[in-house]
């Protein structure tokens, strides 16, 4: 197979999964937006400065799956896109890329061209220097991706250096063979890689990698690689190194020369562990089971119509899974706390994240239930409706026992009117709740994420001593600013709130430049500080949402009372 990353990675997981008819998954964002099915995936291969992302619209994305963590933060970075849309789910490897114990003081590249190729002649001709009887493998070419290659004079530069053999592309079976050979796997990586199969490809044999610090080849080594610190200048293309970073990156192949000559048995040992390693992270199986996952978590119902919503048999039973979907998590995180208690810190932003997930489960519940409820009265009065006129004089009242034990008159055009009416209400609430489930799915999934998979009842409890803690410490803390300052305990909670990020997003505050150092009002001397700045801060925010100049109302002169001090009068009166 002579392909790229992004096309056997295709190849590979759809031999372990069948993805539902109604779900698009590709790596071009256009095609994504001019699909026709119902859920739509980026698997995004390619880094987020790439020309196809050039417009990009994540509104019209349901999930984006990134092959590395790095990758993913720049899509939160660059394009803005909110983090409960993105996952990370690593790339894999072909299985016949297996262990061998078999290895020579080889170096092997397997790449293309631009993504430092240019570096080996200077890098080698250095390990040489020191190590005459290491090899270089390299196979490099732009054919594979059926462009025309600009680059002979490179390859006849490298075919004229001692002990380097060059190829163009070969079989993945082939290549098997020499990195099963080959001891390092040599790649000073000047371009930014979201994964990098072809490194994973060659541990997977046992090569150990010697990179350079750029892009996400780093994390995907899983911490079994020589990094060696990029330097020089980043252009938009590409890195252009410094002869510094030349010298370290062939120090480093040096030293790894030395320890395979000096302690075979260690880099043996080395070389086994980190051929494990990436089978065990890097599997099609694991990988495929991170993909079900995402459907799984990723299924949301359609907003229909009402007509449709009670006419449909199967949307009701589809409602109903959907309601249940978080069910397992909610057993698992039972608790008698109060609404309030839980509440309190989840707003407030103090929050440990199993109460935040345990709150968000039960507020999700309630609208699913409601949502469900609403579904099951709307094919109710359909049916009584449908049940009474059938075959009734629709011309004529019929007439029906009321729970009084007095009879009420129906007639077929103000029926009609009301169910009409009702079901068009029972619309906007449908979407409403439709929405409101959805919300709160994002809301889960970005905690789970935040946590590293599902909340447990063990981790809920293990971090009870820290809920009643800053319950209290909240509580008492609050009394002494209210105290001094004059503002009262509610109001106090109201500008928190207004303070307090929303759960799984990165919302700024919404008082102006957050809020003012706390300690101030912890002294009755200071407090009066605290307050005036809270509300300059506060009129800032006015004046921003409004446009206009603003300042408080200064207070009024004290007038004097009926009964007051005499000495106060005459003082007064002299005045």
């Amino acid at each position: 197979m002579k392909s790229g990353a992004t096309e056997t990675s295709y190849v590979f997981l759809k031999e372990y999964m069948n993805f539902p008819d109604d779900v698009e998954v590709s790596h071009i964002p256009k095609d994504l937006y001019n699909s026709k099915k119902k859920v739509k995936i980026l698997w995004a291969h390619h880094a987020c400065d790439q020309y196809v992302y050039l417009n990009f619209n994540h509104s019209k994305i349901d999930k984006i799956v990134c092959p590395s963590q790095w990758a993913r933060d720049l899509f939160i970075k660059h394009l803005k896109v909110p983090e409960y849309k993105l996952v990370v789910i690593h790339n894999g490897y072909n299985k016949i890329f297996s262990y061998s114990s078999r290895k020579t003081k080889t170096f092997i590249y397997t790449g293309i061209p631009y993504k430092g190729l240019e570096l080996f002649p200077q890098i080698f001709s250095k390990v040489l220097e020191k190590h005459p009887d290491a090899r270089l493998k390299i196979f490099s070419c732009m054919g594979l991706y059926g462009q025309t290659d600009t680059n002979e004079k490179l390859y006849d530069t490298l075919r004229s250096i001692p002990n380097v053999e060059y190829h163009s592309s070969v079989d993945q079976s082939e290549l098997v063979s020499h990195y099963q050979e080959s001891a390092f796997f040599l790649h000073p990586n000047i371009w930014e890689e979201t994964f990098c199969v072809s490194m994973v490809e060659a541990m997977a044999c046992g090569c150990h990698p010697i990179i350079s610090n750029f892009g996400a080849i780093p994390e995907i080594s899983q911490g079994y690689a020589t990094i060696v610190p990029i330097s020089g200048i980043r252009t938009s293309e590409k890195y252009i190194v410094d002869d510094t970073f030349i010298d370290k990156f062939a120090e480093a192949c040096i030293s790894a020369c030395d320890f395979f000559d000096k302690n075979v048995d260690k880099y043996t040992k080395l070389s086994f562990i980190t051929a494990k390693k990436v089978r065990e992270c890097y599997n099609w199986k694991k990988i495929t089971e991170d993909w079900k996952n995402v459907m799984e978590k990723n299924e949301r119902l359609e907003i229909i119509t009402a007509d449709e919503a009670i006419k449909e048999e199967s949307y009701l039973e589809h409602a109903i899974d959907n309601v249940l979907k978080w069910t397992e998590d909610e057993k698992e995180l039972a608790q008698t706390r109060s609404n309030f208690q839980i509440e309190k810190f989840i707003v407030l932003g103090n929050y440990t994240i199993p109460a935040a997930v345990h709150q968000i489960l039960r507020e999700r519940r309630v609208s699913a239930e409601a949502y469900v409820e609403l579904l099951i009265t709307m094919k109710e009065k359909s049916r009584e409706f449908e049940h009474r006129w059938k075959d009734n004089d629709k011309s004529q009242p019929v007439e029906s026992k009321t729970a009084e034990g007095g009879y009420k008159q129906h007639w077929f055009d103000l029926d009609q009117y009301r169910l009409y009416i009702f079901l068009k209400s029972s619309e906007l609430e449908i979407r409403d709740r439709i929405q409101q489930m959805e919300t709160l799915d994002k809301i889960l999934i970005s905690l789970y994420e935040k946590n590293g998979g599902p909340v447990s009842r063990e981790q809920f409890e293990s971090e009870d001593h820290i809920y009643w803690e800053r319950r209290f410490a909240d509580q008492m803390f609050d009394e002494i600013v209210s105290k001094n300052s004059g503002i009262s305990e509610g109001n106090l909670h109201s500008v928190r709130r207004a303070l307090a990020p929303t759960i799984g997003d990165d919302d700024t505050n919404r008082i102006k430049n957050s809020m003012p150092d706390l300690t101030l009002a912890l002294n009755p001397e200071t407090a009066p500080n605290f307050v005036a700045e809270l509300q300059q801060k506060i009129l800032a925010g006015v004046e921003e949402l409004t446009d206009k100049k603003v300042s408080l109302p200064q207070p009024k002169e004290e007038q004097p009372k009926i009964g007051a001090d005499l000495d106060f009068f005459k003082k007064f009166k002299e005045e």
